[in-house]
């Protein structure tokens, strides 16, 4: 399977984001913080293939349903035999409408969310990436990932592609856009376009 992730783009670059209707994948998500102008124009990008996610913490909580975006925070959906989980937010830093979480909140979504060979997020599991006050991820992740064993965590927010192992699961962060062949179990980037070109 072919995952195209999006992270992170903070605006709407229309002749960066016209790529993707040259690629072939078989799925789009959408990992947070992505405008809403950049939204709407992925959408037309994106025909009518699948294409599902969370909200950032530049985001609220709404901001994929009210765009007519399917959002799996808090649940499981399957794709051609994978099983996605989805957790949005990142850990709660300040006030606001925004998608943000406490730990104690985060970790009561995992105990409700069923296992799922990937999972998706916005923010990764707890000091993973990083440990400054924005970016310290969230103890429900690590929660989901003792409990569950998925696969790959697949998240965005850290602006910076990187992979690291958590425990036996891959976390793999996105910024900008990416794409994966998901296959047995393993996730395998794959180039699209020169480096210049690429968001």
């Amino acid at each position: 399977m072919k995952i195209l992730c999006i992270a992170d783009l903070h605006l709407c670059d229309k002749e960066a984001l016209s790529i993707i209707k040259d690629i072939d994948y078989d799925v789009l998500i959408l990992l947070g913080d992505n405008p809403v102008d950049a939204l709407q124009y992925i959408k037309k990008m994106n025909g009518n293939r699948r294409m599902f996610g969370v909200s950032g913490n530049h985001d609220e909580w709404e901001t994929l349903d009210r765009n007519g975006i399917e959002n799996i925070h808090g649940k499981v959906v399957t794709v051609n035999g994978v099983t996605f989980a989805g957790m949005g937010g990142s850990h709660r830093y300040k006030e606001g409408n925004y998608a943000m979480l406490t730990h104690e909140e985060s970790i009561e979504i995992a105990k409700h969310l069923f296992s799922a060979e990937v999972v998706i997020s916005h923010d990764c599991p707890y000091r993973v990436f990083s440990n400054n006050t924005a970016h310290k991820g969230l103890k429900g992740l690590s929660y989901y990932i003792r409990k569950h064993k998925p696969k790959v965590n697949l998240c965005g927010h850290y602006h910076f592609a990187k992979r690291k192992k958590y425990r036996r699961t891959v976390c793999q962060c996105v910024f900008g856009i990416q794409l994966f062949e998901y296959q047995k179990g393993k996730l395998y980037e794959e180039n699209f376009c020169d480096k210049e070109q690429a968001l």
